[in-house]
């Protein structure tokens, strides 16, 4: 007898079954950046920032400024 080797699956479903559902927990934001593109997310004190790179060994810059700062100088 062999053992079958047991994978796991993302759970997907194909379509909204219910608009307007919530799907991510209370207070929990996405924001997905494509690849050589960029997003300008507002952070407040407390807030917690995981990266995930899905398409692996992408470099990623992340750039914090004080509240009403102007452009950064050159």
């Amino acid at each position: 007898m062999t053992a079958q080797p047991i994978f796991e699956h993302p759970f997907e479903r194909a379509g909204v079954r219910i608009p307007g559902l919530p799907v991510l927990p209370p207070g929990v934001e996405r924001h997905p950046v494509p690849g050589g593109g960029s997003r300008a997310v507002e952070v407040f004190k407390g807030d917690r920032i995981v990266i995930q790179d899905r398409e692996g060994l992408q470099p990623v810059e992340m750039v914090f400024l004080p509240p009403m700062a102007g452009p950064m100088p050159r």
